[in-house]
């Protein structure tokens, strides 16, 4: 039997140096690949499975697919890819 799994993007914020120990993630509700990819400036063909630094200039779009304030000052934040089985 084959499984399915399903791709997500979510935003992982991790505590800044010394350490970058991971602090949390939440999934980019609503966010479809195509608008990603636009926003990095990712080619189409690119799947985005690799980790994206957030910048200021992705903030007001990624701010309307996360339930949480992005604070760049106090975080650093990668768009990250999740599989998971369904």
């Amino acid at each position: 039997m084959s499984e399915i799994r399903r791709t997500t993007r979510t935003l992982a914020w991790y505590e800044k140096e010394p350490g970058n120990r991971f602090v949390e993630e939440t999934e980019l509700k609503g966010a479809d690949l195509v608008s990603l990819q636009q926003l990095f400036g990712v080619a189409y063909e690119d799947p985005m499975y690799d980790c994206y630094p957030v910048a200021s200039i992705h903030l007001a779009q990624l701010q309307h697919y996360v339930d949480v304030d992005i604070d760049l000052g106090k975080y650093e934040y990668f768009v990250e890819c999740r599989s998971a089985e369904v």
